[in-house]
C-alpha cells in the first residue's frame, strides 16, 4: 500500500506541471499559437477561444493535483477523496477535450491511463486494501 501511496503522489505531480506547463501558455495566448493549437480546433464548442480551457487547465487540474500531492505526503484523512476527485476531473476533462477537439494527441491516452490510476488509487486507499 505504501507504494500505491507514494506513486499515486508522483503521478499527482506529474499531473500537475504538466497541466500547468499546458495551461499557463492558454492563458497568457487564448489563441493557442504557444501550444501550437488552432483556434478552428474550437468550432462548436462553447468557446471562442483558449482561455477558460486554460484556467481550467491550470486551476482544476494543474493546482487541484498539486494540492492533492501535498495533502498525500503529509498523510491527510482527505487525500482517498481528492485523489479519486483529481482521477475524475482530468478523466472528465480529456472526454469533453476528445469530444470537442479535432485534433488528437499521443499524450490523451497516458493521462487517461493516469486518470485511472488515481481513480483506483484514491478508492483503493480509501477502504484500505
Amino acid at each position: 500500500m505504501r507504494i500505491l501511496h507514494r506513486g499515486s503522489i508522483l503521478v499527482l505531480f506529474f499531473i500537475g506541471f504538466a497541466a500547468l506547463w499546458g495551461g499557463i501558455p492558454l492563458v497568457l495566448d487564448p489563441s493557442g499559437v504557444l501550444n501550437q493549437m488552432q483556434l478552428s480546433w474550437l468550432n462548436g464548442s462553447p468557446f471562442s477561444n483558449y482561455l477558460i480551457p486554460g484556467i481550467f487547465l491550470c486551476v482544476a487540474i494543474g493546482l487541484f493535483s498539486l494540492i492533492t500531492a501535498f495533502s498525500g505526503m503529509l498523510h491527510s484523512r482527505n487525500y482517498p477523496f481528492m485523489c479519486t476527485t483529481a482521477g475524475a476531473i482530468l478523466l472528465a476533462w480529456l472526454i469533453v477535450q476528445l469530444l470537442i477537439i479535432p485534433a488528437h494527441s499521443l499524450l490523451q491516452p497516458l493521462f487517461m491511463v493516469l486518470a485511472i490510476i488515481l481513480l483506483l488509487t484514491g478508492i483503493l486507499e480509501k477502504v484500505k486494501l
